[in-house]
């Protein structure tokens, strides 16, 4: 995640875990990912509560993950306590240092990273969405695979599912912003809303960078990776347009 405002407190990291319907989520991607991922070592940026990395341990891999909030990393560790070839890491993915961080661990490369759930998008900007991208490809073996998740940026207000909580109905909504800017492009609102009384128990903003498929595509690519293939969703549907609302993206490094 790209800030520790996200998750300022060990409750606000608890209840966006719990906002999650885990086994679902894993049910679906595991699979996908086993399919594609090259034996060995994987690096799970934005990597939350470890949830995915823990599961892939389990399959045989060696996992390293990180995310920038110390309060979803606590969680991670504590999930994983008796977990056996997974490590996690308070790391900022978009630092110029992060291949020197790996080198002091005595992880010189990783076969594979992957960043899921359109985290790349909570990078904070372009220039740090690149930089995180720039750093996959300094740390990634020859041949190593990158496997990520976007969803295009909208163009109108897209309203994403609905998630039940024991507090009431998430909302969630993007919000294109029409003044370009480098820093953000889109506004995702959150609204808990209390179902008996119908009202907003409360909202919160978050601002995110998103890239239209081509966009990111481009960007991808300029860094020096190639695009295997690419899906719209996890279920193998091939990418067919801009329209498509989910990419998931398989790239290899030159």
């Amino acid at each position: 995640m790209k800030n520790e405002n996200f998750f300022p407190t060990i409750q606000s990291a608890i209840d966006y875990d719990n906002f999650i319907n885990w086994n679902k989520r894993l049910e679906r991607e595991i699979p996908f990912l086993l399919r594609f991922l090259e034996n060995g070592t994987i690096l799970d940026i934005a990597c939350g509560s470890g949830r995915h990395a823990i599961v892939l341990s389990e399959k045989g891999f060696k996992v390293v993950g990180i995310d920038y909030s110390e309060n979803i990393i606590k969680i991670a560790n504590d999930i994983s306590k008796n977990v056996n070839n997974v490590e996690f890491f308070v790391v900022d993915a978009t630092s110029s240092k992060l291949k020197d961080f790996f080198l002091s661990k005595g992880n010189k490369s990783f076969d594979n990273t992957i960043i899921l759930g359109n985290s790349i998008a909570n990078m904070g900007s372009l220039e740090k969405a690149k930089k995180v991208i720039e750093n996959i490809y300094s740390i990634l073996k020859e041949g190593g695979k990158f496997i990520t998740q976007t969803i295009n940026r909208p163009i109108e207000p897209y309203f994403l599912p609905l998630r039940k909580l024991k507090r009431g109905i998430m909302q969630r909504i993007m919000f294109p912003i029409s003044n370009f800017q480098e820093e953000y492009n889109v506004e995702l609102h959150f609204k808990l809303i209390d179902t008996y009384n119908l009202s907003y128990l409360e909202t919160k903003i978050d601002r995110l960078y998103m890239f239209s498929a081509k966009e990111f595509e481009k960007l991808v690519e300029s860094v020096g990776f190639k695009v295997i293939k690419k899906f719209s969703g996890f279920n193998y549907e091939p990418f067919s347009s801009e329209e498509t609302k989910t990419v998931v993206w398989i790239f290899e490094k030159n």
